[in-house]
């Protein structure tokens, strides 16, 4: 039975206990997740073992959990404010209070299920009575008597609906639309759902009735009215499940939310949003609707992707054959690809405009042209990088020198003198950077927070990007300086600030990327995607817009660079050159020592793979990072030995390495070692050793399992102290 939902955004519980969610942030899976509940920004997510994760917007404390966090057996998400229910039957609220929405009623206790709406809170007892508590201007916390026999609550905006024993509703709150009407005959309902404005219920039968206001005629259940198992209203439009699994949409269908994918069937279980709507078909969940923001869906097949850019409320996303992927919002045509959607080398987003960059050296541009930043300055030939700012656009040129265009108020289009001996750019807002072939940084352009004075000393520098109002720059040794605005604390660099091979400046955010292919997010306007959950990992490229942040997962061989004629690798860290480390293009049958240059190359992506190095990456795991060199540079290629709890998940017998994990005990014949971190551990199976608790080693080993089925390492060879 489906009992009330959010009217909001669209979340909904997948197969083997993961959350999924989708609109305009990027939220990543949460792990054994058992309830998820939706809210009007931000999202609840109940897990296996009682605790809660909440994450987006937590301007009024809705995502700040009461401690202790645990023993939740259920939630409900409103407005801005948060329900859960204790296995003790308590119950406890959180967030926005305007209206005493979060002060729970006194007796605090045999709660059965809470529902949210807009600003009013309701909960159903144990013994069948319901509690209403928060704004009440419409009477929606005025319970009907007898109060008594209920077995099911829903929370609209400003109304309730309670479904009795007997399968009689009971509505109170605004009757503005109708939705206390309950159409005769009120009986035999086995199922109720609240919208925003109107109500839902499920007849014993299999037909489905709704009430309330109908302005796009979602009231109006189409036909035959029959054979429906479940229901669940959106904002102005309705969902109803069949039993042979197929779904039945109407209402509003502004944004797709009515358009159920091809093939309908399969599906056991229905959501909707505001302008969602939602299925769980096997082991999939699908969602479709509000396609002007969804960010997150990226187009099909969500493979062999090179390279990807997160623009203002879109993304582009470059293959390894040189077509692009649009995804995102399109008022303006940025994700209408020009044709021949071919042969193009690299990608920018702006606002509300796309750029990518030809393999011939030309730049094509598309979407809103209000500062003439699709108007591409003549010659347009010879350029090896692009970046897309707001509203300005900077090229790179084969001979070193940067080409801008588009909104040129604080000058931010035109580089300082000298133009030359460049190797890579990045536009933000209203400013623009640039990396020098002797690991300096030029910015120019808007500097009202300090964005384009670039901090002391300014050297060895391999990165930059440009955000909203403030800049970062990667230091070669993996540390990222960065500088201007932190009003969010996007200047704030996370301990450790080391081990990052990519960055990524957004709106008031930045974002990392670890060399072990982890993510690193702090500041934000928007704090439902600074939680980056722990499965998104394995990342080879990473791209921060406005709200929402994308990346490419290293399930394929990626583009190592856009060259200026000349492609050069080299492998870290040493001991996987040590460990026989090597590199070739893809395609090519000759393999390159690390720093081995490769000359003469037209300009294009190119993908690259190493020699398989025990211990480390495996061919076409986890990659490079690509940065543009000039002449004799060479592009750093982080090979990564495996995590402990990574060496868990492979096969018996599998050869491998571990290094710098710490012995945490030696006994006789056996010992264990953690990660630093203490992450995680794992047996280790040696009848001679001679380190001892606290030594930091190194050895080559084979994975085994033994009659406890408990996992175990089998050194080979020396055991190598590294303190």
């Amino acid at each position: 039975m489906f009992v009330g939902a959010s009217f909001q955004a669209a979340f909904s519980s997948g197969p083997q206990g993961v959350a999924y969610g989708w609109g305009s942030q990027v939220f990543g899976p949460i792990s054994n997740a058992t309830q998820v509940r939706a809210g009007a920004l931000h999202v609840l997510t109940l897990r296996a073992d009682g605790s809660v994760e909440a994450w987006g917007s937590n301007a009024e404390g809705q995502c700040s959990v009461p401690a202790p966090n645990s023993s939740f057996v259920a939630l409900a998400a409103g407005n801005m404010h948060s329900l859960g229910i204790r296995a003790d039957g308590s119950a406890a609220a959180w967030g926005f209070n305007n209206n005493c929405q979060c002060d729970l009623p006194s007796p605090n206790a045999n709660f059965a299920a809470v529902s949210a709406g807009a600003e009013h809170s309701v909960g159903l007892k144990t013994d069948g009575s319901v509690v209403a508590w928060g704004r009440n201007d419409y009477g929606q916390c005025n319970v009907p008597s007898p109060n008594s026999n209920f077995v099911a609550v829903a929370a609209g905006a400003y109304f309730c609906l309670g479904l009795k024993a007997d399968g009689s509703i009971i509505a109170w709150g605004n009757s503005a639309y109708g939705t206390l009407n309950v159409p005769s005959p009120n009986s035999e309902f086995v199922a109720i759902a609240a919208g925003a404005n109107h109500a839902m219920a499920l007849r014993s039968n299999g037909s489905v009735t709704v009430w309330g206001r109908n302005v796009e005629s979602q009231c109006i259940p189409p036909t035959p009215n029959t054979g429906f198992t479940a229901i669940c209203a959106g904002d102005h439009h309705c969902l109803a499940l069949k039993s042979d699994g197929s779904i039945v949409a109407w209402g509003s269908g502004s944004k797709g939310q009515l358009s159920v994918p091809q093939p309908n069937s399969g599906f056991t279980s229905i959501t909707a949003g505001r302008a969602f709507s939602v299925g769980l078909k096997g082991q999939d969940v699908v969602m479709w609707g509000d396609g002007d923001y969804s960010q997150k869906n990226v187009p099909t097949p969500n493979s062999g992707f090179a390279e990807v850019s997160a623009g203002f409320h879109h993304n582009l996303g470059l293959r390894q054959d040189g077509s692009i992927g649009s995804w995102g919002r399109n008022i303006e045509g940025q994700c209408n690809v020009p044709a021949p959607n071919s042969d193009f080398a690299a990608i920018s987003t702006g606002q509300y405009y796309s750029a990518a960059l030809k393999n011939s050296g030309s730049v094509v541009v598309w979407g809103n042209n209000q500062y003439g930043q699709t108007s591409v300055p003549t010659p347009n030939s010879n350029f090896v990088a692009i970046s897309a700012g707001a509203f300005h656009i900077i090229g790179l040129k084969s001979n070193g020198s940067i080409v801008g265009w588009g909104f040129n108020i604080f000058n931010q289009c035109d580089p300082p003198s000298p133009n030359s001996g460049y190797v890579s750019i990045s536009a933000g807002h209203c400013h623009s950077m640039a990396l020098k072939n002797d690991g300096s940084i030029s910015v120019w352009g808007q500097n009202v927070f300090g964005q384009s004075e670039t901090p002391q000393p300014n050297k060895q520098f391999v990165a930059v990007s440009a955000g909203y109002f403030h800049s970062l720059g990667l230091k070669s040794d993996g540390s990222i300086v960065a500088w201007g605005s932190n009003l969010q604390g996007q200047c704030n660099v996370p301990e450790p600030n080391s081990g990052f091979i990519a960055i990524s400046a957004g709106n008031a955010s930045s974002v990392g990327l670890k060399s072990d292919g982890t993510v690193v997010h702090w500041g934000d306007s928007c704090p439902s995607y600074c939680s980056v959950s722990d499965e998104i990992k394995d990342l080879v490229a990473i791209s921060a817009g406005y709200s929402h942040i994308a990346g490419i997962k290293s399930d394929q061989p990626q583009p190592l660079s856009r060259q200026l004629g000349n492609l050069g690798v080299k492998i870290l860290p040493p001991e996987a050159v040590t460990a026989g480390g090597r590199w070739r293009r893809v395609g090519t049958s000759i393999w390159h020592e690390s720093g081995d240059i490769e000359m003469g190359l037209p300009v294009g992506v190119y993908a690259i793979e190493f020699l398989d190095i025990i211990g480390f990456a495996r061919t076409n795991a986890h990659l490079a990072q690509a940065i543009p060199i000039s002449t004799g540079q060479s592009v750093a290629a982080y090979c990564r030995m495996p995590a402990i709890s990574q060496l868990k998940t492979m096969a018996d017998g599998s050869l491998t390495k571990v290094s710098g994990v710490i012995v945490t005990a030696a006994l006789d014949s056996v010992f264990y070692v953690e990660e630093p971190d203490r992450s995680s551990g794992i047996r280790v199976e040696a009848p001679h050793y001679s380190c001892k608790e606290g030594d930091a080693v190194e050895f080559s080993c084979v994975l085994r399992t033994n009659n406890a089925k408990e996992r175990y390492l089998e050194p080979v060879g020396e055991i190598t102290k590294l303190n």
